[in-house]
């Protein structure tokens, strides 16, 4: 193997490295010289330091391994190091190694203590619940509509002390925003009202979760006959075929509807699509498939959680979990980490009337989507919401008590 020549060369035999990591002890702390060359402030610069590094990577890849088989019956010894540059932990076996990792620090983390560095060595080593996110999967990309307003996305942001919805046409990415009383279904479906009727009736509304998934507003799409799921033209040219009046002179022909191939704008949308997701996908890779009865760990916040794979939901990558107490939840594939832990018992979570925000789609017929409407429902990763432990007790109702006073006891 040639010494490397530039920095493709570097990245090349890097992946090799990565790809043998678990034989090569304190790999990081290794690496950490041709991994300089990869950053884009540094000049190439292939010097006696970087050519003892490759030769000494070069020599632990050609040379026979030397990790054991590991014996889940055998007693397990973890240990952890931390240097300048990285941090590195072996898993040992009656005193002899059957796996090796190491991780490489960034800029803020060599600014760390050496005490601190060796306490994230055993961090880095052991924890499960403070571990780093999977990677990025390849991007599922929405179906793009044959015609304007028929598909549309609709979410809730909130701005300088006010909520506003914003609804987004997939076809021409028409944008059409209004402000909010409240967040309750009532404020969306009458604010909805006003963009139905200047618009038309759409086909396909996709949302994330509450206010759009509550009973109401299924009854208010069923009554507008609006199923729900989970260039170089404007978008207002794409709407509605003409551009629109401004403050700009403008003649009047060009407000006038004009005729467009609706086939040439869809192959463009396509074509964009296409190369949008092909930049996304540069360094994505899918994630391995879970099966039923299988413990993995879930993200909770910053944490991950031991939970139980119930099965796998009909929206693409997506689990039913539920967590050691019984509440069962849909959570992407993202946020579930496989585990080698022992399974736990999954108690039987306790009847209640009142529907979850986050809990598992099954456990409440009557949120459903009635099959005679043809109401497609499609929503985004639901985040569970835990029953507030306390309620703040209201300044009428608080119980006073004044202060013993000296010369009120005399």
């Amino acid at each position: 193997m040639p010494t490397p020549a530039n920095r493709e060369d570097v990245r090349r035999f890097l992946g090799v490295l990565t790809y043998l990591s678990k034989f090569i002890p304190n790999m990081s702390l290794k690496s950490a010289p041709l991994c300089q060359l990869l950053q884009k402030d540094v000049e190439w610069s292939c010097e006696q330091v970087e050519d003892d590094a490759f030769t000494s990577l070069k020599t632990s890849i050609s040379s026979a391994p030397v990790l054991k088989f590991f014996e889940p019956k055998e007693p397990v010894t973890l240990s952890v190091d931390a240097s300048s540059k990285g941090v590195g932990a072996v898993l040992l076996q009656n005193d002899r190694p059957a796996a090796y990792a190491s991780k490489a620090l960034t800029p803020s983390l060599e600014n760390y203590a050496q005490m601190e560095k060796e306490m994230l060595a055993i961090v880095f080593g052991t924890c499960q619940q403070h571990q780093r996110s999977n990677q990025r999967e390849p991007l599922i990309p929405q179906e793009v509509p044959e015609r304007a307003w028929a598909t549309v996305a609709a979410d809730i942001f909130y701005y300088k002390g006010k909520d506003y919805l914003l609804v987004v046409d997939y076809f021409s990415k028409y944008p059409e925003v209004a402000r909010l009383s409240g967040k309750n279904s009532e404020a969306v479906i009458l604010a909805m009202k006003d963009m139905f009727a200047r618009h038309g009736i759409l086909e396909r509304l996709i949302a994330d979760n509450m206010p759009f998934n509550t009973v109401k507003f299924k009854d208010f799409a069923k009554f507008r006959n609006s199923p729900i799921s989970g260039m170089n033209e404007s978008p207002a040219e794409l709407l509605m075929s003409r551009k629109l009046r401004t403050r700009l002179p403008i003649s009047k022909s060009l407000l006038e509807p004009q005729p467009r191939s609706t086939s040439q704008i869809l192959h463009n949308l396509l074509t964009r699509q296409q190369r949008q997701k092909a930049l996304y996908d540069r360094g994505t890779r899918p994630l391995s498939t879970l099966h039923e009865e299988v413990p993995v760990r879930m993200k909770q916040g910053r944490e991950w959680t031991p939970a139980m794979v119930i099965r796998q939901h009909q929206i693409p990558r997506s689990y039913i979990v539920a967590t050691p107490d019984g509440t069962k939840m849909r959570r992407n594939r993202f946020h579930l980490q496989s585990t080698k832990e022992e399974a736990s018992p999954v108690p039987s979570p306790a009847p209640s009337p009142a529907w979850v925000a986050g809990g598992s789609d099954e456990s409440n017929p009557s949120m459903q989507p009635s099959t005679d409407t043809g109401i497609e429902t499609s929503e985004m990763e639901a985040q569970p919401d835990f029953p507030q432990k306390y309620q703040p007790v209201r300044r009428s109702l608080r119980v006073h008590r004044p202060p013993a006073r000296l010369i009120e006891t005399a």
